[in-house]
């Protein structure tokens, strides 16, 4: 079966939504406006990456290292998927267990000897940035798998300083982030518009979060 993961296409430059949330409040040529409006997106998006999006499924392939326990995460990390043993032609051949933390060390609290990993966990993928596996992995692992593919579910990341930084998500979440960003901003300049931001943000939320749970996984 074709395992397809969400690409972005024609992403919004920040600065261009953050000007459209300070138009809701004539303020669109104000600095201080839309160095809030950046502020608001911003806390939009932390308000997305709380759920878990299935359209955010990605991929990354990673060599395996004899000796190492570890793997690093990627930056747009959010929850594991499954991860996979690869072969020299990059075929995904088995699949590695997930273990939640606390199970995980009461299985392998010491594992200091080079085999086969059959198990892995996340400690705190945001702190760490890595996961673990059971054990080391041995010559022989890394002969017959030269790499490991990580499913994972992505989350977004805050746009860089660039003013022409994309928001990197799709666009019913741009739609999101501006509504909701229009909200905090008028909070400050136009407080008898914030009934009606909070409103559109809310409505967008509930139709991503209804569209999200209606979505089929792929396995």
């Amino acid at each position: 079966m074709a395992e397809a993961t969400w690409s972005p296409v024609n992403l919004r430059p920040v600065q261009e939504v953050a000007r459209d949330v300070a138009k809701y409040v004539l303020r669109q040529e104000s600095d201080e406006c839309l160095d809030l409006a950046v502020s608001g997106i911003k806390r939009g998006i932390d308000r997305l990456n709380l759920e878990t999006w299935r359209w955010g499924l990605s991929f990354d392939d990673q060599p395996t290292v004899a000796g190492d326990t570890e793997v690093s995460l990627q930056p747009d990390f959010s929850e594991p998927r499954r991860l996979m043993a690869q072969d020299p032609n990059g075929k995904e051949i088995y699949r590695i267990k997930y273990l939640g933390w606390a199970e995980f060390m009461r299985e392998f609290p010491n594992a200091s000897v080079d085999g086969t990993p059959v198990c892995y966990s996340i400690p705190n993928s945001q702190g760490i940035g890595s996961l673990s596996f059971n054990c080391p992995m041995s010559d022989g692992f890394v002969t017959q798998y030269p790499s490991v593919r990580l499913w994972y579910y992505r989350r977004l990341v805050y746009p860089s300083d660039s003013p022409e930084a994309p928001l990197d998500c799709w666009p019913e979440a741009v739609d999101f982030l501006e509504w909701h960003a229009k909200t905090h901003v008028a909070a400050t300049y136009a407080p008898l518009k914030v009934a009606f931001a909070k409103n559109q943000a809310d409505e967008i939320l509930r139709s991503l979060i209804a569209k999200n749970l209606s979505q089929t996984d792929w396995e």
